[in-house]
């Protein structure tokens, strides 16, 4: 049994609103050929399979949105023009106005009853310029790489 679920994006006059819109079982899966086996799948499996669910919501949903979004107020900005990953914080009101808007990764995670990373007010301006790849938590390590493997510059 799979679990899967749909994510689309609604678009009013106010807003664009993210919502998970079902979660259901699949029985058959159109992309059944990742999922043959009872070996663990990586990444690079899946990806094509996440690039093509994109694609068709971009070309087939009826309220998918292919305009840049206004930015939530604080996100991570993922860089891939150097030999290496780097990621910052990034705070939208102090960037230029055309760097307001675009597409962006949602992650929602439960941070449990401590985290070992966290921006607070001693490292706040350290994150601003760099954030040491290393130092984030697994999820949100796994959520950068996904992101940028996807083309997405912001989480």
């Amino acid at each position: 049994m799979i679990l899967t679920s749909k994510t689309y994006t609604m678009n009013s006059d106010q807003a664009s609103i993210l919502t998970v819109n079902s979660l259901g079982v699949v029985q058959q899966l159109p992309q059944r050929a990742i999922w043959k086996s009872r070996h663990p799948v990586t990444f690079d499996d899946s990806l094509p399979v996440l690039q093509n669910w994109i694609i068709e919501c971009e070309t087939d949903h009826k309220y998918s949105t292919l305009e840049p979004q206004p930015l939530p107020k604080r996100l991570l900005c993922i860089s891939n023009s150097g030999p290496q990953v780097s990621v910052r914080l990034m705070e939208r009101d102090s960037e230029s106005p055309s760097n307001r808007r675009g597409f962006y990764m949602a992650l929602s995670y439960c941070w449990g009853s401590s985290s070992g990373f966290c921006t607070i007010r001693k490292n706040y301006g350290e994150h601003l310029r760099s954030i040491p790849i290393g130092q984030l938590p697994k999820t949100v390590f796994d959520a950068v790489e996904v992101a940028r493997r996807l083309g997405f510059s912001y989480l």
